[in-house]
């Protein structure tokens, strides 16, 4: 709800919540990572990031490390405030091949 005076809050990253479960026997070797961005101003996470790695997939840890300092950099450089503003800040948006007048 509106603050009557100050109206809707501006929702802003504040924090990341990074959860990554280690690969082992208890968990069939799969890496698993959760990242919330949170901001102050709301009690729900404003993007969650899952992301799942087969011992086969995760390269001795390399792609599990990848993403986490490409969510990491995203955060820092674009600080996304919500799910579609840290999809597009990650993959990016499609472009258009505008032909040329001549």
């Amino acid at each position: 709800m509106p603050h009557p005076v100050y109206g809707k809050p501006k929702h802003e990253l504040k924090t990341l919540e990074v959860n990554l479960e280690l690969p082992g026997r208890s968990n069939g070797y799969q890496t698993s990572m959760v990242i919330r961005g949170r901001a102050s101003t709301q009690r729900a996470d404003l993007w969650v990031i899952r992301e799942q790695w087969r011992p086969e997939d995760n390269e001795r840890g390399l792609a599990a490390s990848d993403a986490l300092a490409h969510v990491i950099l995203t955060a820092l450089q674009d600080r996304p405030d919500s799910q579609s503003g840290v999809e597009r800040s990650l993959i990016g948006e499609g472009w258009e091949d505008v032909p040329l007048p001549f």
